[in-house]
C-alpha cells in the first residue's frame, strides 16, 4: 500500500507540476518555480512551499525535453532553442532576466522563453578572438548564428560598444559581439562594401569615414570601427 501511495504520489506530481530542481546533492524537487531573486529560489509543490538558496542549486529544468549544457537554453522565438552562456538571476513565475558574459541580458516576458539553467555552469569555451560576420541572405529578419552553432531570428534595435541588442518574440536579448558567428541580414543594395578581415569575417557595410587608420562603416548590426590593421582586402561592390 505505502508503495502504491509513494507511485500515485510521483504521477501526480509529474501531472501538476513540470518544473523541475536537481541539486548538488542529487535531490530532486517537482515544482513549479515560483521566484528567483537575489540568490534564493521559491517553488510551490506537493507538499507546500520550498524556498532554497541557489548556491547549492546545480540546475532547473523548466522544460523535460531540455537536456543538460552549460550556462542556459533559452527559447528567444517560439522553435527556436539557444543555448548560450548565462545565469538566470531573476525570474516573477513569468519573466524574468538572464545575465550573459560582458554586460550581456536576456529581458524574457514569457516563462516559455526558459527552458533550462545550469547553476554550476554558466559557460563554455568558445573562440571570442574571431570577429562577427554581417552577409546578406534570403531571409526576412536577420538570422543570428551563435558561435556554438544555435540560430535565431531577430530585429535589430541598437548598438552600444561591443553589445548588440535585438528584438525577439519572447523578450529583448543584448548579446556580446565575441558570442557571435555570423549575422545574415536581408538582400538590399544599400551596403556596397566588402571587407574580409584576418581572423576569415566578412562585413558586408557603407562606409562612413575613414579617418587615423580607421573605417567608420554602417552594418545590419549597427556602426562599427574597423582598425586598417585587421583588414585582409576590401571590395567595392557596384
Amino acid at each position: 500500500m505505502k508503495k502504491l501511495i509513494l507511485i500515485l504520489f510521483v504521477i501526480t506530481s509529474c501531472i501538476l507540476f513540470s518544473d523541475t530542481v536537481v541539486l548538488k546533492d542529487g535531490s530532486q524537487i517537482k515544482g513549479e518555480i515560483q521566484t528567483i531573486n537575489s540568490g534564493v529560489l521559491s517553488i510551490k509543490s506537493l507538499v507546500g512551499q520550498i524556498v532554497s538558496y541557489t548556491d547549492i542549486v546545480k540546475e532547473v529544468y523548466f522544460d523535460e525535453n531540455a537536456t543538460p549544457t552549460s550556462g542556459v537554453w533559452i527559447e528567444p522565438n517560439e522553435g527556436e532553442w539557444i543555448r548560450i552562456p548565462g545565469k538566470l538571476t531573476k525570474f516573477d513565475g513569468n519573466s524574468g532576466t538572464v545575465l550573459l558574459p560582458d554586460s550581456g541580458t536576456f529581458v524574457f516576458s514569457s516563462r516559455e522563453a526558459i527552458k533550462y539553467v545550469n547553476f554550476i555552469e554558466s559557460s563554455t569555451k568558445l573562440d571570442l578572438l574571431q570577429n562577427t560576420s554581417v552577409v546578406p541572405g534570403k531571409t526576412d529578419k536577420l538570422k543570428v548564428t551563435l558561435k556554438n552553432g544555435d540560430t535565431f531570428s531577430a530585429v535589430f534595435s541598437s548598438r552600444l560598444g561591443d553589445i548588440i541588442t535585438f528584438i525577439v518574440e519572447r523578450g529583448i536579448i543584448s548579446i556580446p559581439t565575441n558570442l557571435i558567428e555570423k549575422v545574415i541580414f536581408p538582400e538590399n543594395s544599400k551596403y556596397n562594401s566588402l571587407f574580409t578581415l584576418k581572423d576569415g569575417a566578412k562585413i558586408y557595410a557603407k562606409i562612413l569615414k575613414f579617418e587615423s587608420n580607421s573605417f567608420l562603416i554602417e552594418t545590419a548590426i549597427g556602426v562599427i570601427f574597423i582598425d586598417l590593421k585587421m583588414v585582409h582586402n576590401i571590395e567595392l561592390l557596384f
